[in-house]
């Protein structure tokens, strides 16, 4: 409610609460004028005659408009206090008519009007009026139906019947003679004291009546005393105080109709009035609710036709409500559902419940322009005056099936390329192998692997890591037909799944045309480089008859492509299982190898082709185990290089080997000895530390120490490389580049490295003898080495002619079988102490 309408609604009880207290004032101060002499005196007959028949008739109206507004209240639970006062007022009304019909100087009545017939009459309506007050203070809350309100209509005209009768017939019994009489004086004070009560409860029961009637009812009763005191103070006709009597009780009359008027008849309205507020702003707030409702509802009639739509639902199927209100509800169902939704409606109209949305039903809707809308629906039921009706409340599920598709993609999808992961490629290849089998048909699976992925990422940066795997992942997806399937496994891994193929050699189609897609360079960025790859093959059902067995055969033939040579396919057989078999035990022996030293060092001498004496050795490794017997460093090295094995190993030999640097100083046979390190090692193996600690431990010194490393371990990360080498040469450590020409060394970087000798592979010296192309690229890196004033030394030397075509393009120094083989420390430092030139009697050898 507004302050303008609080306002207006107390602006009555404040005109009332005045006009009261200023009545009440002006009575007390007419009281104490008619108790003093001066105010006592009468009034003119011919005045107060017309003055009392007005004033009277007017109280007795005032009345009857009291008993008619409480009779006629609608509320069939009226009040009882009301309806007793009520009924009441109308013997209050026609008592004072007859009083007013009795005055003398009036025309007889009925019977001949005395005081006495008057004074009955006027006692028997204060009486009436004084208990009537009474009781509806006494209970205010009491309830009746219609058949006490007729008892107390019946008592109230028995009592006018009473009082009529002993005021027409029986008026001696009260006449001019005896009013003043202790009787007639106990009577009036009997009526005084009743309004005193009424008034001394009002006060202590004010919060159970509202304001205006509390305060109206107040100077009702006032000035019922007041009109009392008057009448007992002067009751002689035609004086002032009889006629002040006579105006405050009008004035009481009045005051009671606004009460009982605001009780009966305007208390009712305003609650009504905002009854239909509340209910008007209940609705405002429905429709509003409705309107924003983030659903669509709809409310169907048991026919179908739709009866309410809110905006939402206009939004969704894009229909103006116009053309929605009284339109079968079919109309936002497809064409292909239409049918059988009406069977539905009509068996839920038949047995109507409630229905709770559930994702699990695929439910959709027609938009208005064909379309189709994803929805998930709920149904309730109610009852109106048309029958049952439908609620729907209708959520459109796009959004929700884009995500559960976003998320889908997202768990089923690499994030760098788009393609399948390892999850979907293994539910694919479940469902290929069933197919497969079902119609006796061979299916593929390809596993392909990047090569030289790691030093391109390592090299440029993970970004152009990235953009190189989502590059080879478009090539495979050029290359494939549309029904296989391409995926990256992870790291630079991807998964190829050919299906439907009618013989074994297909796939051999299939591996060349991705061979020669990964055969051309990769633009990454601003770089050009080449990326070739390693393929796995295994062909279902002959490798194998589940997944696992699958990919675990396909990672077998991809690892072994890479093994022999990179850039080639390699088909599953079961040697390579038998192989991985082998290596596991080996693996598992080098373990207990490293933790026992199972380990031996063996020198190889290297001989100086000038003067045909040891320049130094090479420590070989060799192991022995009590079950294998002498293992090949061809076949234990690569599997310690995969285990990471390779890293205690060679810290072990650095170590052996600078004690036999130490041993050998010591018997006056200082010989140069140089060690092998793995690519591994030589990047993950802290080496400069390892050298340090070795060099401490034996007292060796560093300038019989020397390393030797291949290609690719200093073209792995050059500048890394390019700092171990100068700390290396800080301590005196000499180095060496084992099997030169076999690896991708540039020059530039060659240059940088601090370097002291290179070696020639011994694939160049095979067959030097007769081969043109080998001469030719020996005597090359010979004269590149000597450029760089390297020492060249030849390996794999066996035959006298080897040695003297090496000699003739500039070699320093050969080793190989020709001298020795490698042989234990003790042996070789016999051989340290014997006589080369007169052991072997080489022509031309100095002493």
């Amino acid at each position: 409610m507004s302050g303008h309408e609080a306002g207006k609604r107390a602006a009555p009880a404040g005109d009332m609460h005045v006009a009261g207290v200023a009545f009440l004032v002006l009575a007390a101060a007419l009281l104490i004028w008619q108790a003093v002499p001066a105010g006592r005196f009468a009034l003119d007959t011919a005045f107060f005659l017309p003055f009392h028949i007005v004033v009277e008739m007017f109280a007795a109206v005032v009345a009857a408009m009291v008993f008619i507004t409480g009779w006629h209240i609608h509320d069939k639970k009226r009040p009882a206090a009301s309806m007793v006062l009520a009924c009441a007022f109308l013997a209050v009304a026609v008592l004072d008519f007859l009083h007013a019909m009795s005055y003398p100087g009036m025309a007889d009545f009925i019977t001949r009007n005395t005081p006495g017939k008057a004074t009955v009459f006027w006692l028997a309506a204060q009486y009436a009026a004084a208990f009537a007050l009474l009781a509806f203070v006494l209970m205010p809350y009491r309830r009746m139906g219609d058949a006490p309100r007729r008892g107390w209509l019946a008592a109230s005209l028995l009592y006018v019947l009473l009082a009529g009768y002993v005021g027409m017939w029986h008026a001696d019994w009260l006449t001019d003679s005896v009013r003043g009489a202790p009787f007639t004086a106990a009577l009036e004070a009997g009526a005084a004291a009743a309004n005193l009560v009424t008034l001394g409860l009002l006060l202590w029961r004010r919060h159970e009546f509202n304001r205006l009637c509390h305060h109206a009812l107040i100077y009702a009763v006032a000035f019922l005393l007041a009109s009392e005191a008057f009448f007992m103070l002067h009751p002689q006709a035609a004086s002032m105080a009889n006629a002040l009597s006579h105006v405050y009780k009008a004035l009481a009359y009045l005051f009671l109709y606004r009460a009982i008027f605001h009780n009966s008849v305007l208390a009712p309205i305003e609650r009504f009035r905002r009854a239909r507020a509340e209910m008007a702003e209940i609705e405002r707030r429905h429709r509003e609710l409705l309107e924003t409702a983030p659903d669509a509802i709809m409310v169907v009639d048991a026919q179908g036709h739709i009866q309410m739509v809110n905006g939402r639902l206009e939004q969704m199927f894009g229909y103006a409500r116009t053309e929605l209100l009284g339109q079968k509800m079919e109309m936002l169902v497809p064409d292909r559902h239409r049918a059988q939704h009406h069977v539905h409606r009509q068996n839920f109209i038949q047995a109507p419940s409630v229905r709770a949305m559930t994702s699990k039903l695929d439910l959709v809707g027609r938009h208005k322009n064909g379309s189709e809308v994803p929805v998930d629906i709920a149904l309730s039921t109610f009852q109106s005056d048309a029958g049952i009706q439908v609620t729907a409340f209708i959520r459109d599920m796009s959004e929700r099936r884009r995500m559960e598709a976003d998320f889908l993609h997202q768990a089923t999808h690499d994030a760098l390329t788009g393609l399948p992961n390892r999850t979907l490629f293994q539910d694919r290849l479940v469902q290929t192998m069933i197919q497969a089998r079902r119609h006796d048909r061979l299916m593929a699976l390809i596993m392909l692997g990047l090569d030289n992925f790691k030093v391109i990422n390592d090299g440029l940066g993970h970004h152009y890591g990235d953009l190189l795997l989502t590059e080879a992942a478009h090539r495979l997806t050029a290359v494939l037909r549309p029904d296989d399937t391409v995926a990256r496994l992870g790291g630079d891994e991807f998964a190829l799944l050919l299906n439907d193929l009618g013989h074994v050699e297909d796939v051999g189609q299939v591996a060349d045309k991705v061979l020669q897609a990964f055969s051309r360079p990769f633009r990454v960025g601003d770089n050009e480089v080449f990326a070739s790859a390693s393929l796995g093959v295994t062909v279902f059902p002959v490798d194998g008859g589940d997944v696992t067995t699958l990919l675990r055969n396909a990672g077998v033939a991809m690892n072994r492509a890479k093994a022999e040579g990179r850039g080639c396919m390699r088909l599953y057989t079961q040697d390579l299982n038998t192989l991985i078999r082998e290596n596991l035990l080996l693996q598992t022996c080098l373990r207990r190898a490293v933790e026992e030293g199972q380990f031996q060092l063996h020198y190889q001498p290297q001989i100086e082709m000038a003067s045909h004496r040891i320049c130094g050795v090479e420590a070989l490794l060799r192991w022995s185990h009590e079950e294998l017997g002498e293992v090949s460093p061809a076949r234990f090295i690569p599997v310690a290089e995969a285990s990471g094995l390779i890293v205690p190993i060679g810290t072990w030999a650095i170590h052996a080997a600078c004690r036999q640097i130490k041993a050998w100083q010591d018997a006056g046979l200082p010989t140069k000895v140089a060690v092998n390190l793995s690519a591994h090692q030589f990047r993950h193996g802290n080496l400069v530390g390892v050298v340090k600690a070795a060099l401490a431990e034996s007292g060796a010194s560093p300038g019989l120490l020397e390393l030797e490393l291949t290609e690719s371990a200093l073209m792995g990360e050059p500048m890394a490389a390019a700092q171990a080498l100068e700390e290396l040469e800080e301590l005196g450590v000499t180095i060496a580049i084992d099997d030169f020409g076999t690896g991708y060394s540039s020059l530039a970087y060659l240059k940088m490295f601090s370097l002291h000798k290179l070696k020639i592979d011994r694939s160049f010296v095979k067959d030097v003898t007769h081969d043109a192309d080998d001469v030719a690229i020996v005597r090359g890196l010979v004269g590149l080495a000597h450029s760089l004033e390297l020492r060249v030394i030849a390996e794999g030397v066996e035959t006298e002619a080897q040695r003297a075509v090496l000699a003739g393009l500039g070699c320093n120094g050969f080793q190989g079988w020709l001298y020795s083989r490698a042989v234990p420390g003790e042996e070789c430092g016999r051989m340290l102490a014997g006589e080369v030139r007169a052991r072997y009697g080489w022509p031309g050898a100095g002493g």
